[in-house]
């Protein structure tokens, strides 16, 4: 039996043209918006399974936004490892 995920419970994400991307609201009143580069609900499960612990630092303002920048080393990395997909 295989797991099926619905979108809406993926937190802080959304889906565009097919693609999902993840959206943080910014204690500054901003949003952080960056594109997870998959149009696979599993995979962008589990990228975000990997960065959600230092969203909620960020939310917290614990650690500046900055600190997302391994997102972008994750994101660039992440056909390196096998996902879910």
């Amino acid at each position: 039996m295989s797991i099926r995920f619905k979108a809406e419970n993926l937190r802080y994400t959304y889906l565009r043209k097919g693609i999902y991307y993840v959206q943080i609201p910014l204690t500054n009143g901003k949003l952080y918006r960056k594109s997870l580069l998959t149009d696979s609900l599993r995979k962008a499960s589990d990228l975000m399974a990997i960065i959600r612990p230092q969203i909620m630092l960020v939310k917290r303002s614990r650690v500046s936004i900055d600190s997302l920048n391994t997102l972008d080393w994750l994101l660039d990395h992440s056909s390196d490892w096998r996902m879910g997909d």
